[in-house]
């Protein structure tokens, strides 16, 4: 229960925010992350874990867009 609370909510934040400042902005970036999400539902938990799958493309739409701001700040200083 701790991973699936802590341990990959933080990995997906990290992941998102990587992603973000490598890249900026993608709306399909969270929306791909809540729908690999859901085979594990099925595979390897019941079905009152749908609810990660929101949970982890949110996470993911906010590293997305902090990483957003980091890209643009970036871009801005190196010219």
């Amino acid at each position: 229960m701790l991973i699936l609370l802590f341990v990959v909510p933080s990995i997906c934040f990290v992941c998102s925010l990587i992603y973000g400042i490598k890249h900026s902005f993608h709306i399909i970036y969270p929306a791909i992350v809540a729908v690999l999400f859901l085979p594990t539902i099925f595979i390897f938990f019941n079905s009152t874990a749908w609810v990660y799958a929101l949970a982890y493309g949110a996470i993911a739409l906010i590293g997305n867009v902090i990483g957003m701001i980091f890209y643009k700040h970036s871009n801005k200083s190196a010219g």
